[in-house]
């Protein structure tokens, strides 16, 4: 994800409203955390540019696992409209980047879960 996106992601994520309704009651702890790992795994991806391959491989599927779980946060916390569709389908992008990435690497195949895999 590029700093630009991520960027995106976080400001949509300060934004986002708490909601009073029993299955969302996690979702201000839960949007919280995603914004903290999404942090952690771009630093963690800065880190290893110069790293050894298993390092670098890693890294990647971690990235990709933090990503898809994003998807799944932001399906369940999100309100639907335009603000929600946009933020998965950049998730989803980023995903396919990373799968690329990835296989060009000549990293172990990341199994993406359903729900958060590119259309």
């Amino acid at each position: 994800m590029s700093p630009l996106s991520l960027a995106i992601v976080i400001a949509v994520l300060a934004a986002v409203p708490a909601h009073a309704a029993e299955p969302l009651a996690t979702c201000p702890a839960d949007l919280a955390a995603v914004d903290a790992s999404f942090a952690e795994t771009q630093a963690r991806l800065d880190k290893v540019t110069q790293a050894d391959k298993v390092e670098l491989c890693a890294a990647i599927k971690h990235h990709i696992e933090v990503m898809a779980n994003g998807i799944a946060v932001f399906d369940r916390c999100m309100e639907n409209g335009h603000d929600k569709g946009e933020n998965i389908a950049q998730l989803e992008a980023s995903i396919d980047d990373f799968l690329y990435i990835n296989e060009n690497q000549g990293c172990a195949p990341v199994t993406v879960p359903p729900s958060a895999a590119p259309q």
